[in-house]
């Protein structure tokens, strides 16, 4: 049940975060360069997501969504399974984190030498917008 948790979750992370570094990393006319095309991209990986880990673990993919179920739905789902979902949630948002970071390492370097940026720098957080949903 939990596994579905985490494979829902990093599929959501990975692919709506997959579109924030398209975006970001990327510059020119074929990219993703408008906040409406990354923003379709991740209800299409939510939709994905939902169908890949609703039958099994209800697809809460978000801790505040498992916490507004335990208030909303305590017999349905208890406050013991939170911690349990968390982790999963939070280990789903890893994968997915090292996924992408695997996937576009080249292009954040790429990216960082262009505009200036040193690891850990006031400035470097441009470089780390796409693994957030803080642009």
């Amino acid at each position: 049940m939990l596994i579905a948790e985490v494979f829902g979750t990093c599929t959501f992370v990975q692919i709506g975060c997959a579109a924030n570094a398209v975006a970001l990393y990327t510059h020119n006319s074929t990219t993703m360069t408008i906040d409406w095309q990354v923003g379709v991209v991740w209800a299409l990986a939510m939709t994905v997501a939902v169908f890949l880990s609703a039958a099994l673990s209800g697809a809460h993919l978000n801790p505040a969504v498992s916490f507004s179920f335990a208030l909303a739905r305590p017999a349905d789902f208890r406050f013991r399974k939170l911690i349990p979902y968390w982790a999963a949630q939070l280990g789903g948002a890893l994968l997915a984190g090292i996924v992408n970071l695997f996937l576009f390492h080249q292009a954040i370097s790429h990216y960082e030498k262009k505009m200036a940026i040193v690891p850990g720098a006031a400035g470097s957080i441009q470089s780390a917008a796409a693994f957030g949903c803080y642009w």
